[in-house]
């Protein structure tokens, strides 16, 4: 919590993040927080890989993926969204029980 508070709150206070003078900009600054807590645990545990479930539809898989490229840039990035046939949540929860069901019977 203070590392939270003190390396990403302040700065973004500082610098006035707030969009169009009455949004304060809390989501966007945690996005980069989750990914280097991502990129942490990808190399505690030798991972050469991270995932995320944005959709592409909006700025949320620039700020996960930009973070991980410049924290790791060896890190390889699956998209699901954008590199699977999804066509909405339905789709997507179905398709990815399926594949952890593969990924754990291939264990």
């Amino acid at each position: 919590q203070e590392e939270f508070v003190k390396d990403y709150v302040f700065p973004w206070l500082r610098v006035g993040a707030i969009y169009e003078r009455k949004y304060l900009l809390g989501t966007s600054m945690a996005r980069p927080v989750i990914a280097k807590a991502m990129v942490d645990v990808a190399k505690e545990v030798g991972a050469d890989a991270v995932a995320h479930g944005c959709t592409g539809k909006g700025n949320d898989q620039v700020r996960f993926e930009l973070t991980f490229f410049a924290l790791n840039p060896k890190l390889n990035i699956v998209a699901p969204w954008r590199e699977w046939d999804i066509t909405g949540r339905e789709d997507c929860l179905k398709h990815t029980l399926c594949e952890f069901v593969l990924f754990y019977r291939s264990q």
